[in-house]
């Protein structure tokens, strides 16, 4: 299923039950970017840049960005 995300771009749904979260990042286990680290541990909250914040170990900032 894709939910239209606005510039363009389309956002994907997420399988999986969020009633019962894996441990670590609660999409390690659906994430095509995941790793062992996204397994044992939550990513910190962070902002990458003016009013948008990801949780992720695998998501760098954007450079140059208006």
């Amino acid at each position: 299923m894709e939910f239209p995300a606005g510039r363009g771009r389309k956002v994907h749904a997420v399988s999986g039950v969020p009633s019962n979260p894996p441990s670590g990042c609660r999409f390690s286990t659906r994430c095509p970017l995941a790793t062992a680290q996204c397994s044992d541990e939550e990513a910190p909250l962070r902002d990458i840049r003016p009013g948008r914040l990801v949780a992720c170990h695998h998501v760098e900032p954007r450079r140059n960005h208006p």
